[in-house]
């Protein structure tokens, strides 16, 4: 199970977590979390490329740098650790579904803009690669 934390003085992280079965007792698979350290980072989702590598994709939280951004990592195959740095797939600001208010935003404590990222998964089109959206 990929999860995310929270602990006192550190961001947000996930972590992945192993059990026997799907009802637990859940444990961590490494004592760190699989996410950059001094990233903010949540919503860690588990992929398997065409070719057999693992992935996690996940958010770099909009709390640290503002507009967020949906990220991919490829991991090693236990996944114990990555097997290489982060790769950016898209800001927030960049999607053609976001839905801009007016700014600033009425009761904000921000004075700039911000866009949230949340929950990012990956969805094979069965017409194959080549289109962006849809």
């Amino acid at each position: 199970m990929f999860a995310f934390f929270k602990a006192e003085k550190q961001y947000r992280a996930t972590q992945i977590l192993t059990a026997e079965n799907v009802f637990g007792p859940y444990l961590p698979l490494t004592g760190e979390s699989i996410t950059p350290t001094n990233w903010q980072c949540l919503d860690g989702t588990f992929f398997v490329d065409d070719g057999g590598e693992p992935w996690i994709v996940f958010c770099h939280e909009w709390v640290q740098i503002h507009i967020g951004s949906i990220c991919a990592m490829r991991l090693n195959p236990d996944l114990t650790e990555a097997a290489g740095r982060p790769t950016f797939l898209i800001n927030a600001s960049e999607s053609p579904w976001v839905k801009k208010s007016g700014w600033p935003d009425e009761g904000s404590k921000y004075w700039f803009p911000t866009y949230v990222t949340d929950g990012p998964f990956i969805h094979r089109l069965r017409r194959g690669p080549g289109r962006r959206y849809g």
